[in-house]
Formats: C-alpha cells, structure tokens, sequence
C-alpha cells in the first residue's frame, strides 16, 4: 500500500510517496498505486464535505461532527477494505487525508480549499511546514473511525457532542468496543435530567469510563475479559448496574 502526501510551497506542487511496504530503493516504487489511490481520496473528503453541510446546516460545525463524518465517508469509501490499503496501518491513510485537507489539492493538481473546513480550527492553524513531521495529529481521523460505528444522533447524545468526551472514552481501549457505548448510552437515558447534565459535562464524564475500569481494567485480574467476547444484553446489564453502584447512590 501507499498514499501520497501533497504539499505546495511557493505555487510548486509536490507529491511524496509512502508506504509500509518494504522497499529496495526509495517508495517511488509504488508511486502508481498511490496515485491510483489519490482520486478515491478526493472523493472520500467531497463525501465527508457534503455530510457536513447536511449536519451542520449554516451552523459552525463542532469538532465531534467533523470527526465523525471524516470516518463515515471513510466507511462509506471503502478504501481501507481495498487492496491499496490492505494490512496496513490506518495512519498513513490519515497522513494523506491530513495533508489533502491542508493543500487542499485533488488528484489532478486543482484545489479544493473546503477541505479545511474538516479539520478543527487548531489543526487549520497548523503551519504548512509542519504538516509532513511528527508534530501533526491524527488522533481525531481514528476516533472519527471509531465514533462512526454509532449513528450520528446516538453519537451525539452520548458524548454530548463534546469532543473532549469521546476522547475521554477512547483513551480506554477496553472500552472501545460499540456495545459498551450503546450500554452507557442506554444507562443514561434511565437518567433523571439533571443527573445527564451533570454526567456530560465535560469535567464529569471521565468519572464513567473510570468506573467501568472495574468491569474492563486495561491490565492485570480481569484484563483478558473483552466486551466483544460478551453477549450484547449482558453487557448491558453488566454496565447498567457498575454505573448504577457508582452513580445512582449521588442523586438526591
């Protein structure tokens, strides 16, 4: 598999190939599948634009939303299920799509300046000679990845559309898994009003994936005991009641 990343300095366009492959001289070596690979891309962001409109509507759109439909159109496209992109990491497919949203350059060499508007305004900040080091994130395109196996809505309500939530929940690895979302989404719906409030405020909703450490601890006693690995209604009830224990006692 490779990608091509874009760049621009001065109106000269530039592409660089890369690659996870192992390579006898240089990953020019797989520069045409790369640029057979670019035009899916371009159509994976017009995809990821158009839900953003569609969601967003003539509101600024919060960063959870352009995450999700980043991952979506992602889904939609198919490309990490294509030969191109088969058996390797995902962040080489986030280094191309970060690099096109930057440049804003399609496959054809034309610009697509919208783009942009799919990063979150601190990554838009980003100066350009920076977009090719470490010091770039892909962090939000894989939790855009994860967060789409939720519909929109349900994504929303659970995190509250806050950004920093899901962050939250997916620095757990444990609890990744889509059930155990849908469990906790479940469990705070049970919730009185104003015990939802206070649980998806940003400062308060790190206190549930802390108590569901005690179901999926990331290490030691326990630790080999996985959500996929469980029925989806015991699941449930196996969340229902920690959160129950942990949080129920609080109302007054």
């Amino acid at each position: 598999m490779a990608v091509l990343l874009w760049s621009e300095r001065d109106g000269v366009r530039a592409t660089e190939v890369r690659t996870g492959r192992p390579v006898r001289l240089s990953a020019e070596e797989y520069r045409s599948e790369a640029e057979s690979l670019d035009p899916q891309l371009d159509a994976l962001l017009d995809d990821a634009l158009s839900r953003l409109k569609e969601y967003a509507g003539d509101r600024e759109p919060r960063p959870l939303l352009k995450a999700w439909v980043l991952g979506r159109a992602v889904r939609q496209s198919g490309v990490l299920e294509g030969t191109a992109l088969r058996d390797e990491v995902r962040e080489l497919l986030w280094q191309a799509l970060a690099h096109k949203c930057w440049y804003g350059l399609r496959a054809d060499g034309s610009h697509e300046r919208r783009w942009r508007l799919l990063r979150s305004a601190s990554e838009r900040r980003v100066n350009p000679s920076q977009a090719a080091t470490n010091t770039f994130r892909y962090e939000d395109f894989e939790i855009g990845h994860w967060l789409q196996q939720q519909e929109f809505d349900d994504a929303t309500a659970l995190f509250n559309g806050m950004m920093r939530n899901a962050q939250e929940l997916f620095r757990h690895p444990a609890q990744r898994h889509v059930n155990v979302r849908n469990a906790i989404l479940h469990w705070l719906r049970q919730q009185p009003s104003h015990m939802q409030r206070r649980l998806l405020n940003t400062h308060e909703f790190r206190a549930i994936p802390k108590a569901l450490t005690k179901l999926f601890p990331s290490s030691g006693p326990g630790s080999a005991r996985l959500p996929q690995h469980i029925e989806e209604s015991v699941l449930r009830q196996m969340v229902v009641e920690t959160l129950d224990a942990r949080f129920c006692g609080d109302q007054p």
